[in-house]
């Protein structure tokens, strides 16, 4: 259904904004369709996560088990990179905005450079289902998953859901971006990255306590956004 809405656009500059829920599986199909469309994908969960690297008040914000605003930071991220030859044929935006103050800055700025969005499309799992996806992530620590369509990278995800294999590579400098899920998609041994053979871990945020913050937060406040 979501290609047939892009195949629709023709030879239109796709502006689009994938919205749902952590673990809906919006990361993988956005990925997928920007490949598909040579367009730009933007994660803001990845550019969050690689900004937090070095940046420890981030890291900080983003671990935490309150609620933080990161408005400010994610907003510059996203409007940086829409200027970038990433984005220069066209956009998908993953998990942006997730609040209306971001709704409204994004809008204003995209029609202050004559780019308003043109699809919106929304994922709907039932919580249950999303507490099952992400609780048996497994990530290759030195890579992590990366969807940005950056220098050097093709940024792919394994994690599809039950029933899928969903397996794709990461080719940025010196990482693979391979993601497994215990149940759904395991590695060949165990805790074991197939490739290097070096453990595998969980994301730090894919604990049931911060997952719950997250998934009431998006029913909270950025699933009215629709």
């Amino acid at each position: 259904r979501i290609q047939i809405l892009f195949e629709m656009e023709g030879r239109q500059r796709i502006r689009a904004v994938f919205m749902g829920p952590p673990g809906a599986g919006k990361g993988t199909q956005a990925y997928s369709f920007a490949t598909t469309h040579q367009v730009g994908h933007l994660s803001t969960g990845d550019m969050l996560r690689d900004l937090a690297k070095t940046n420890p008040e981030v890291y900080k914000k983003m671990n935490s088990t309150e609620r933080v605003n990161l408005d400010d930071v994610v907003i510059e991220l996203v409007k940086n990179s829409l200027q970038t030859d990433v984005c220069k044929y066209g956009f998908i935006l993953d998990g942006f905005p997730r609040n209306l103050v971001q709704a409204e800055k994004l809008e204003k700025f995209l029609d202050s450079i004559g780019e308003p969005l043109n699809k919106v499309i929304q994922f709907k799992l039932e919580d249950n289902i999303l507490y099952d996806r992400i609780d048996g992530r497994l990530v290759h620590s030195p890579s992590g998953r990366t969807y940005h369509k950056g220098k050097g990278t093709s940024g792919r995800t394994y994690h599809k859901g039950k029933g899928t294999s969903g397996r794709t590579y990461h080719k940025g400098k010196g990482t693979s971006g391979r993601t497994y899920h215990k149940a759904f998609i395991p590695p060949e041994v165990p805790g074991i990255d197939n490739v290097t053979g070096e453990s595998l871990t969980h994301r730090e945020t894919d604990t049931h306590e911060i997952l719950q913050r997250r998934i009431q937060f998006y029913h909270d406040t950025t699933e009215c956004l629709s």
